[in-house]
Parts: structure tokens; sequence; C-alpha cells
């Protein structure tokens, strides 16, 4: 996205594609094949489409952090300083929520950065996995797109942390998937009971479980999305007659 002319390989092809097609601010793949004169090469290409050619690659090197922000949370989100990429789920809600260019344009002072401090370090907190290696709790590894409503993609962001996001005294609230002591320390009392108390001694068949299966995509084949290990409780099946 930072280049100062155009691709010469598409403009050796292309005469329409000139000089003026830089794509500043554009990442793209430019791509060209040889085929001998061999039929099978030709079956092969005739099967795949461009949605083949994928690359891994990082998104938005302008996320704000106001963990190094030193004169404190949101003193300067646009400050230079204190941008980088960064995987970490809450650090590019806030920075979706307040890009002006292809985000939602919130006024920075609208959004609570102690909060998003705080979700980010939960994010980041490292987490045993087999193998005596760890990795971050949550981490964001996808792709938002323009055409889609700015709910729908603050809702990606947000599954990706098991977060919520509130509004409230002003400024929008980011929260990780972690449990937050209540801050009220009264007792709750049958005065403030609002309704009949209600009951459950035990979990709807239809809503058990006792096995987890999946996929995901395995950074050690080329990211392809492949079945993980079986998650079973044994005490569980026996509970529910072996099914």
């Amino acid at each position: 996205g930072a280049d100062t002319s155009a691709d010469s390989m598409v403009s050796a092809q292309f005469a329409k594609w000139t000089s003026d097609h830089v794509g500043q601010g554009v990442t793209y793949i430019a791509t060209q094949f040889y085929f001998p004169d061999d039929s099978d090469i030709a079956d092969v290409w005739n099967k795949h489409t461009r949605s083949d050619i994928k690359a891994l690659v990082k998104g938005v090197k302008t996320i704000y952090d106001p963990r190094d922000d030193t004169g404190g949370n949101g003193a300067a989100p646009g400050n230079s300083s204190f941008q980088s990429w960064s995987d970490n789920p809450a650090l590019c809600l806030a920075d979706y929520m307040t890009n002006t260019e292809w985000g939602m344009g919130i006024p920075t002072s609208k959004v609570d950065w102690d909060a998003v401090a705080d979700a980010a370090n939960y994010c980041d907190e490292l987490q045993s996995i087999p193998g005596s290696a760890t990795q971050k709790r949550f981490t964001c590894n996808g792709v938002l797109f323009g055409t889609e409503a700015h709910q729908n993609n603050v809702s990606k962001l947000l599954s990706s942390m098991n977060g919520s996001m509130v509004y409230t005294g002003g400024k929008y609230v980011i929260n990780a998937g972690q449990y937050i002591a209540p801050g009220v320390n009264d007792i709750l009392t049958e005065d403030d009971l609002n309704g009949h108390v209600t009951l459950t001694t035990s979990t709807k068949r239809s809503d058990r479980f006792n096995t987890i299966t999946g996929v995901f995509n395995d950074p050690d084949q080329l990211h392809k999305q492949v079945e993980f290990p079986k998650v079973q409780i044994s005490s569980a099946v026996t509970r529910d007659n072996g099914e």
C-alpha cells in the first residue's frame, strides 16, 4: 500500500495499466503464470479460480495501544508513536470504531480507553497449550469487508474475544469475555425480587452435551481447516446412557 510506482509486471502486459495505477493505500497481489504445451496443466488451470490464490498477510499497521501511551489512556489516540500492527481484538475493535477512513468514525473521546486497556491485557494473557507451549488467550485473525454493515463487523470482532460492548456515561465500554466482580456491596433480599422464583432441578436433555468436536485453521498445514481431537467427559457420557 506504500508503493510510489505502478507494478512493472502488470504495466508491461496491459497497455491500460499505466504509471498512474500506483494503488496507493491499497494492497494487492500481481501474479503471472507460464504454461508449457501440456494438456494436464491446462486442465488444472481451468479447474481453479482466482480465489484459489491466497496469501497470509498482516493488516492495519496503525492500531493505537493506550497501554503504551505514557501520557495517559486515550491522551493521543492518533499519535503514531503508539501505533503498530496488532492482533489484539480489543485494540482492533477500538481502531475500527474510531477510524475515519474505513471505520465508524466515532470520536476518540467517546471511547473508554481504560476499559480498552483492561480488555487488551486480558486478551494478551498467555495460556498453556499442548506441547509445553503458550499462546495468547484471544487473538483477532480475520477479514472485515467494507460492504458489510458496521454492526456485523463489530460482532465479528467481539466474537474473537467472546466480548461485549455497551454505551454508558457517554462512552463506549469494550469488555473481553472475562468475569468482572460486581461493584454493588448491598445484600439482595426478597424485597429485590421482581417476580416469582423459578427453580430448575436439571438440564433438559436437548440442552445437554458431553462431547465437543470442531475444526480450526492449522498454521502447520498452511492454515487449512482440520479437525481438532475430540474432547469428551466420560462421566457425562455415562449420565447420558452412553449417547
